[in-house]
C-alpha cells in the first residue's frame, strides 16, 4: 500500500518478509503488531503529534 489514509480509519498489512511504515503523523499512527513472536502488540502512537518518522521496519522476528 502506498497512499494517505483518512483520519480515523484502520487497514490491516501483511508482509512476507517485512511491512516499513512511513507518516507525517506519528502521533496519530498508532500501531498493533502481530509476527512470530508477538501477537496483537499494541504499540500505540509512533511519535509526537506532527513528527514525521519514516522507514519503521517491523519483520517477522522483530522483539518487543
Amino acid at each position: 500500500f502506498r497512499g494517505t489514509m483518512l483520519g480515523g480509519t484502520a487497514q490491516t498489512f501483511k508482509g512476507g518478509q517485512k511491512v516499513v511504515i512511513s507518516t507525517s503523523n506519528g502521533g496519530a499512527t498508532a500501531l498493533t503488531i502481530s509476527n512470530s513472536k508477538v501477537a496483537a502488540k499494541d504499540l500505540g502512537p509512533v511519535g509526537q503529534p506532527g513528527e514525521t518518522k519514516r522507514e519503521l521496519e517491523f519483520t517477522r522476528d522483530t522483539s518487543f
